[in-house]
């Protein structure tokens, strides 16, 4: 969250501290920092001081600075947190590329979940200080472990029924029936289905569950719907980008098989 930069030292200087430290030579602090300079797309700056940079590139120096003397491992809290969003996608690239490159583990703390779907191999879901689950982040977003990951992990719909194992399993709701995975579930278990809104079919007609758009956000590349399926039941739906919908429009919801991830109880 904290650059802590020396502002007395230029760029060059910064990065080169903790190897001054170590009493590495002359030859190999001007190895290893012009190496780090290149790596973080900031060979031009050595000369540079502190205060004459932008956000994301006093990042990086406090990151090449972190890197210099060769640590297996680097914990970062929030690296990225006091970047606008566009320069903090950026960064993103750079940050698994200069991974790649020092092969370094990164322990990355963060509150965001786009960057830590984004950058990570592994990630831990905590809550409360206690480990609600450890996996991939596909795993992650598609199968959460938790009523909790499922909301903190991207948007999601909780569609509460009953498991009908008899031929091809489905949660039993109260406007429709809908395709799952049954999991360790037994047959007629009250259960929860965590469903994203892009996993949703919207058409205008044909079968599906029968709602109507209540709302709407655009969001580019797809329009979130707010679909009202039944009267205290509102689902919400991501439309592609050449669909046109209108506040009243009647729409059919549909979910693929594999869908949903059926939740385990709230410990």
């Amino acid at each position: 969250q904290s650059y802590a930069l020396f502002p007395h030292l230029n760029v060059f200087e910064n990065i080169a501290f903790g190897l001054r430290r170590q009493g590495e030579t002359r030859d190999a602090i001007d190895a290893r920092v012009n190496e780090l300079l290149a790596m973080t797309q900031l060979s031009a700056f050595g000369p540079r001081r502190i205060a004459e940079l932008s956000g994301g590139q006093k990042q990086r120096v406090a990151l090449a600075r972190a890197l210099a003397p060769r640590p297996k491992m680097l914990l970062l809290d929030e690296p990225l947190g006091a970047l606008d969003r566009k320069l903090r996608e950026e960064t993103q690239f750079q940050l698994k590329e200069i991974q790649r490159r020092t092969q370094t583990s990164f322990v990355i703390v963060t509150h965001d979940q786009d960057e830590a779907l984004a950058l990570a191999d592994r990630i831990a879901v905590m809550r409360a200080g206690r480990v609600e689950q450890i996996a991939g982040p596909i795993e992650i977003y598609d199968r959460p472990a938790t009523r909790f990951v499922a909301g903190f992990v991207g948007e999601t719909n909780f569609i509460e029924g009953r498991l009908d194992r008899n031929g091809a399993a489905a949660l039993i709701t109260e406007y429709g029936r809908i395709p799952c995975e049954p999991g360790n579930l037994p047959n007629g278990a009250q259960a929860t289905l965590s469903v994203r809104p892009e996993r949703i079919g919207v058409a205008r007609d044909g079968e599906g569950i029968a709602g109507f758009v209540e709302d709407f956000v655009f969001r580019g590349e797809t329009t979130l719907l707010r679909v009202r399926v039944a009267s205290n039941i509102v689902l919400r739906a991501a439309a592609s980008h050449g669909e046109r919908h209108a506040i009243g429009d009647s729409v059919r919801l549909s979910f693929p098989p594999g869908a949903g991830a059926l939740l385990a109880e709230e410990r």
